[in-house]
């Protein structure tokens, strides 16, 4: 139980800390409709997976401004993995 709370926290500050972000509601539906099974919702992983990707979405921004990529390879990513920022990541072997 105690991850479970720990996982819904953690969303719910990331859901605050990014807020503003146009990708952010996608990026909890995928990890809502990933993560719940047989109408059980695992806030855990939830938690767990909107860090990660969160963390992602950091380290593509972060290649871009000191232009270790290209905006065109990112859109080129995206558009087969989004919102799957650790995908993109990983595609642009980040």
């Amino acid at each position: 139980m105690d991850g479970q709370i720990e996982g819904y926290s953690e969303a719910l500050e990331l859901s605050v800390l990014y807020g503003q972000q146009p990708w952010l509601e996608q990026l909890i539906a995928f990890a809502f409709d990933k993560r719940t099974d047989r109408d059980m919702i695992q806030y855990e992983i939830i938690g767990y997976t909107l860090k990660e990707e969160t963390e992602s979405f950091l380290d593509i921004e972060y290649a871009l401004k000191n232009g270790n990529v290209t905006q065109d390879a990112v859109q080129l990513c995206e558009d087969k993995w989004f919102p799957q920022f650790s995908m993109v990541s990983y595609c642009l072997e980040l």
